[in-house]
């Protein structure tokens, strides 16, 4: 019985670093793309006067950031205390609300015209449901 329980606790650690790696390199990927345009550049000069190029980078390095610090977060806590600690009700609680916030959050900035807002809203959503669906143990003793 114990052993089923590792696998399950193994494969749902599995699962969500692999979403989060995903997402990580998602973010990149779009952080890149916005950082390489002109034309958003150019917007963003013009809807924001006195400002330089390297505030339109300091605003795109703040946002990939702010994208990817509650997975990897969760991710890091997961895999550095799943073991001793166990996953509780709690954790599922906790995580489900703060993955929603995020994905409500990512929702609302309506980048219809770009692929990676899909995709990233795609990989929020398989996140919530990873931690939702994560095996409940008690830690060990």
């Amino acid at each position: 019985m114990t052993q089923e329980i590792k696998k399950l606790q193994e494969k749902y650690l599995l699962r969500i670093l692999i979403i989060t790696f995903l997402i990580v390199l998602v973010s990149s990927m779009e952080s890149l793309m916005l950082a390489k345009s002109t034309e958003f550049l150019n917007a963003f000069l013009k809807n924001n006067p006195g400002s330089s190029q390297g505030d339109y980078l300091n605003t795109i390095i703040m946002s990939f950031l702010a994208s990817i610090f509650e997975p990897v977060v969760i991710s890091i806590y997961t895999f550095a205390t799943y073991k001793k600690l166990g996953i509780k009700k709690i954790y599922k609680f906790i995580f489900t609300a703060i993955l929603g916030l995020r994905l409500f959050n990512t929702i609302i900035s309506f980048r219809l015209n770009s692929v990676f807002y899909y995709i990233l809203i795609i990989l929020y959503i398989l996140l919530i449901i990873c931690v939702i669906k994560a095996p409940v143990n008690k830690r060990k003793v």
